[in-house]
């Protein structure tokens, strides 16, 4: 495996996670400061952010006006403050629309394995690839770059299997 550049995401396994996670940890260190729709706190608030993401939606969609009488503005203050309190307890949530326009609350699903009531391989491959490809438009690097360089941390002494 020794310089390597590609993914090891063509199995499920925990070094195919860790590499997923190692190239979401780049990519948060290159995330643009001017980024104009979000600037992530920590990688764990970009892995939530990409599982949301619309050409990602790795994701529980919810209806954020579920039979309220709030106006869709009063919808989004009151979640923005619901969200705030949320990501203060180590979690994140996110307002989003539905294919047909509806504001929903969107929250990140979990990358367990498919025994565990998760992602099959494929699904976990497609949803890499996904993420890559917002990566490659969000942060304005080749997803090669990031790619090299996660595998780059990841090979060192303590990197795949070592965990």
């Amino acid at each position: 495996m020794s310089g390597a550049t590609a993914s090891p995401i063509d199995e499920r396994s925990p070094d195919a996670h860790r590499f997923f996670f190692a190239t979401i940890r780049q990519a948060f260190f290159a995330w643009p400061d001017a980024h104009p729709d979000f600037s992530p706190a920590n990688e764990h608030h970009l892995r939530a952010w990409l599982a949301c993401h619309d050409d990602v939606r790795h994701c529980a969609e919810v209806d954020a006006l579920p039979g309220c009488d709030l106006t869709e503005a009063e919808a989004i203050e009151f979640y923005s403050g619901q969200m705030t309190a949320q990501r203060a307890a180590g979690g994140y949530a996110f307002l989003g629309r539905d294919p047909r326009g509806k504001l929903v609350l969107r929250i990140p699903r979990t990358m367990k394995y498919e025994r565990n009531g998760g992602l099959t391989r494929l699904a976990f491959r497609g949803m890499c690839e996904r993420v890559y490809g917002v990566l490659a438009r969000e942060v304005g690097l080749d997803v090669e770059t990031l790619k090299k360089e996660a595998w780059r941390e990841e090979l060192r002494p303590n990197g795949f299997g070592k965990r």
